[in-house]
């Protein structure tokens, strides 16, 4: 039998939590735009992409600061801090960022788009992931690491050591993602909240199932606050970086908030959901993938490079057949919304086709 107490105790911290993060970027806000436009930390533009951008030229960056800020704070503040998960998760975040937050100053500093080479980027990416992948792995006896959730199929095969190269992957191919997805105003926040909604429904119920057989849930529980305050996170800085954006999240955010999303997959066993539940953040990195490869190989091939999309990822693309910037926000809101639902539905009908 569910304890009534520990359910009326959670949804006071998700709420606390939520309402804490929310607040800390509408009042940080305006004070992180006014001192990184005093420090003259401005967003580089690229003069190969659409012409409407120029105007974004100097616009702050590095917004992600506010968000990790606001996360950390309502965590501490209304999370169990007895959950391994949730240092982990916290962890993974702040390191993220700090990977994104050097990028972003080398930018900067540099006034261009050279920041971190890729190699020095996937390096520290790669450090700070494996380290609580390892833990995970070595360091905990719970047997459902090594099991693979396959959406819609009864199937769950034994991975064993396969968990760390896919977990590896999950975590930094997230974190990518929604670093490219980011290059609109409010383009990745709002998938990102979506997600956040998910992973705290998903964390939820797999938290009351542990309370409910008496086993040990603050581990899963915990997870579901840190949803929350991301979530309030997400909308508090979208206030600011929604069209015409006042401020952009930067490397700082984008790495922080694609990395504790594909960590969250991992910790929830749903890596493949993930796929379907961040499907826009999927299509953008394969966009910029394919037109890299295809690129490439027509080079090769033909002795000039040849190009899938006018332009990658698929915003730009879109962007340069003449839609408008806030016509292709929203639907790829849209699209994310929708994604968000079928993602759920598979989930929690627990529908199987084989």
């Amino acid at each position: 039998m569910f304890d009534i107490n520990l359910i009326n105790m959670l949804l006071l911290c998700m709420l606390g939590a939520f309402i804490v993060s929310f607040l800390i970027c509408l009042i940080a806000g305006p004070y992180l735009i006014k001192a990184l436009h005093k420090l003259k930390y401005g967003q580089s533009i690229r003069l190969d992409g659409p012409e409407t951008h120029l105007k974004k030229q100097g616009t702050p960056t590095m917004g992600g600061v506010m968000i990790i800020l606001a996360v950390v704070v309502s965590v501490l503040l209304f999370a169990p801090l007895n959950s391994l998960n949730l240092w982990l998760s916290l962890f993974v975040f702040i390191g993220f960022g700090a990977v994104g937050f050097v990028d972003d100053y080398l930018k900067i500093k540099r006034k261009n788009s050279d920041g971190l080479s890729a190699k020095q980027k996937y390096l520290a990416l790669s450090l700070v992931s494996l380290i609580p992948i390892f833990i995970l792995y070595f360091g905990t006896d719970r047997e459902i690491n090594y099991i693979l959730n396959i959406p819609l199929f009864s199937w769950q095969p034994y991975i064993g050591f396969l968990f760390i190269p896919l977990a590896y992957f999950t975590v930094v191919g997230a974190s990518n993602a929604v670093n490219l997805t980011d290059g609109l105003d409010g383009l990745a926040i709002i998938p990102t909240l979506f997600c956040a909604v998910g992973f705290g429904l998903i964390s939820l119920q797999l938290g009351l199932i542990d309370s409910f057989m008496l086993q040990e849930s603050f581990d899963t529980l915990s997870l579901t606050v840190l949803c929350s305050a991301l979530a309030g996170a997400c909308i508090g800085f979208f206030v600011f970086n929604c069209y015409p954006a006042q401020i952009f999240m930067g490397d700082v955010g984008s790495l922080a908030l694609g990395g504790l999303l594909g960590f969250l997959a991992v910790l929830v066993r749903q890596e493949i959901l993930l796929v379907i539940m961040g499907g826009v953040f999927v299509v953008e990195c394969l966009s910029s993938a394919i037109q890299m490869l295809w690129f490439k190989y027509t080079k090769r091939k033909y002795g000039e490079g040849r190009r899938v999309f006018l332009m990658a990822p698929l915003h730009h693309h879109y962007e340069k057949k003449g839609y408008a910037e806030t016509k292709v926000i929203a639907r790829f809101w849209v699209a994310a919304f929708l994604l968000l639902l079928t993602s759920l539905v598979i989930y929690f009908s627990g529908f199987k086709i084989i």
